[in-house]
């Protein structure tokens, strides 16, 4: 798939999700919530996938407690606790990324700063030690979800 295509599926996903109803979101995260298991790759890759495709995330913000305020500190709290590079970690930054875009000015980024660019640092597989013992796992997060992530951070 070229990277026109998948710009094109995104932008059609998104557009689906302003048809959805304002208790979509529960419905979605009802359905997906039992395949957040971190210990199976396979099927919390496609729960994350599905959920970053399909989740309302651009309510306006007197609706947010039907859309992200439902599951944001949850997902930040399982990406913070899942510190071993996981399979999975793209997905749930792209999903962020979505939801920062979107959302700009609305959330409070600041607790979860640091977490984003520590992970944002492993990503860019910069050669960091601590007291002479090389990190070596190596996050896989996409360039365009950390920059789109950043901007829409710093907007706010």
């Amino acid at each position: 798939m070229t990277h026109g295509s998948e710009c094109t599926e995104s932008s059609h996903y998104e557009l689906c999700c302003s048809y959805f109803p304002t208790s979509a979101t529960q419905e979605m995260l009802d359905m997906f919530r039992p395949q957040l298991c971190p210990y199976d790759s396979n099927t919390i890759c496609t729960a994350l996938q599905m959920l970053e495709w399909f989740l309302p995330i651009s309510l306006p913000p007197e609706k947010s407690c039907f859309g992200h305020q439902l599951w944001f500190h949850e997902f930040m709290h399982l990406w913070e606790v899942c510190h071993n590079a996981p399979a999975w970690e793209g997905d749930m930054m792209r999903l962020m990324a979505r939801l920062a875009r979107c959302n700009i000015g609305y959330i409070d980024w600041e607790p979860y700063i640091p977490l984003m660019f520590t992970r944002f640092l492993h990503s860019l597989k910069l050669p960091v030690s601590y007291q002479n013992v090389q990190y070596s796992r190596h996050h896989k997060l996409g360039v365009g979800a950390m920059a789109l992530w950043i901007i829409s951070v710093l907007v706010s």
